[in-house]
């Protein structure tokens, strides 16, 4: 697993503000996944704190989040998520909860393989025609 945490601070780990207002921390199962948010974190606003990308083991973090309440999504290598486009990111140590995929997670997975289904359709139309 792999999580978002602040570079100077490791027990400060990345977390996204829910439209229910719920902090959930997003565990990387991927480290290029993982890097991928990352840099879309630093390309969506500069002027977020300097962050970097630190694998913990999952039955740790999960077992930290489940004895503070803190909530989280398990991000899977299928899945594609954005970070949000407002400032909703919070630092917080890490408290407990499980929460599934977010409705947000889902649209975004749903809308990452309709374009991998149209690339194919794509690809399938220019095999049938020869150049």
């Amino acid at each position: 697993m792999f999580i978002i945490t602040l570079r100077s601070k490791e027990d400060g780990v990345y977390s996204v503000l829910s439209e229910s207002g719920d902090h959930i921390i997003p565990l990387f199962e991927d480290e290029d996944d993982a890097d991928r948010y990352l840099d879309l974190l630093e390309i969506e606003d500069p002027s977020y704190p300097p962050m970097k990308v630190t694998p913990i083991d999952e039955d740790v973090i999960i077992k930290a989040c489940t004895d503070r309440s803190q909530k989280y999504s398990i991000i899977t290598s299928d899945d594609f998520i954005i970070p949000p486009k407002s400032r909703t990111w919070l630092f917080l140590k890490l408290y407990d909860g499980r929460t599934s995929f977010l409705r947000e997670m889902f649209l975004l997975k749903l809308i990452y393989h309709l374009i991998k289904l149209i690339w194919l359709l794509v690809l399938m139309a220019l095999e049938k025609v020869q150049f």
